[in-house]
C-alpha cells in the first residue's frame, strides 16, 4: 500500500529530497564506519581500539599486528585460531550474550582490543 502527502510548495519538496538524501547517506556510512567508534554489521579492530557494534551478531575483523609468523588471537580467555601477522583475520561472528569480548594477541606485547556488541 503506497501513501501519498501533498506538499503546501516546492520548496518543501526540496528539503525534504535533501533531507531523505543525507538520512541515507548517514545510514550508509555507518554500515561501515563511523568516526564514533560505532559500527554495524562488521567492526574492524587492532590492538589498543575499543568498538560498540549495534547488531546482533556482529562479525569482527582484526588486523593482526605487524611482524613475521603466526600468532594465537584469543577472545575472552578463548583460543580463537593462529593468524598471520600483518594480516585480517575474520574472527567470526559474536553477540550480546558475549559482549564484552576482549582481543589479545599471544606474545606480542600489545594492548588488548574490546567489542561490545549493543544489539538492536
Amino acid at each position: 500500500m503506497r501513501h501519498q502527502c501533498e506538499m503546501p510548495s516546492s520548496s518543501a519538496n526540496a528539503v525534504v529530497r535533501r533531507g531523505s538524501v543525507m538520512a541515507l547517506a548517514l545510514l550508509a556510512a555507518g554500515c561501515t564506519t563511523s568516526p564514533s567508534g560505532s559500527d554495524f554489521n562488521v567492526v574492524n579492530l587492532a590492538r589498543g581500539q575499543s568498538i560498540t557494534c549495534y547488531t546482533n551478531p556482529c562479525t569482527v575483523m582484526y588486523t593482526m599486528p605487524a611482524g613475521t609468523g603466526n600468532h594465537a588471537v584469543w577472545g575472552n580467555a578463548f583460543n580463537l585460531g593462529e593468524f598471520p601477522a600483518g594480516q585480517v583475520a575474520n574472527l567470526g561472528p559474536w553477540w550480546t550474550d558475549q559482549s564484552p569480548v576482549e582481543l589479545t594477541v599471544r606474545g606480542i606485547a600489545a594492548q588488548p582490543a574490546y567489542l561490545y556488541v549493543r544489539g538492536m
